[in-house]
């Protein structure tokens, strides 16, 4: 089964609290029972991760510090890898300018999305809440008030068809 059609099938599975949550311990064991399992693709994906958890900082053994006019002092990983837009990496001691051009051009492009996506989730935390307390005052049941509900009471949901969000993350970071 695959990785969507498993979690699916586990959230249905799965016994819900009063609330209408799951516990998410039981949803990953779940998952983990129903998911399809290829070895040789399992260590390619946990090969990627580890690639790409060494681009992170904080990933490889500092150096001393770094402190650049006007900002705090940082450590310097020389060994941490750096990429490029063309699909390759090195070491971030023996990086050229194209690296770490690549390099900024991406944080800064993560960092627009996690602005964006902060902004979203408190725009929606901010008037769920205020939509809530209000159908509570007026003696709806606690049960009705859900993001679903709100959404399409208060008409911020359409029934166009939007490109799926990207996450505020970049993998390739």
């Amino acid at each position: 089964m695959k990785e969507d059609e498993a979690v699916a099938a586990a959230l249905d599975a799965l016994p819900r609290n009063d609330a209408g949550d799951v516990d998410i311990k039981a949803l990953i064991d779940e998952v983990a029972r129903l998911i399809d399992f290829d070895e040789l693709a399992e260590r390619r994906n946990k090969a990627t991760r580890a690639v790409r958890r060494r681009r992170q900082p904080g990933s490889s053994e500092p150096d001393g510090q770094l402190a650049l006019p006007g900002t705090e002092a940082y450590a310097y990983e020389p060994d941490r890898l750096v990429a490029d837009n063309e699909g390759h990496v090195i070491e971030q001691a023996k990086a050229r300018p194209h690296h770490k051009a690549a390099e900024a051009e991406r944080a800064r492009e993560v960092s627009r999305r996690q602005l964006l996506w902060s902004d979203r989730k408190t725009s929606e935390s901010a008037l769920y809440s205020a939509w809530a307390i209000e159908q509570l005052g007026r003696g709806r049941p606690a049960a009705d008030i859900t993001f679903d509900v709100f959404v399409r009471e208060t008409g911020i949901w359409s029934d166009q068809q939007a490109e799926p969000e990207v996450g505020p993350m970049d993998e390739a970071a």
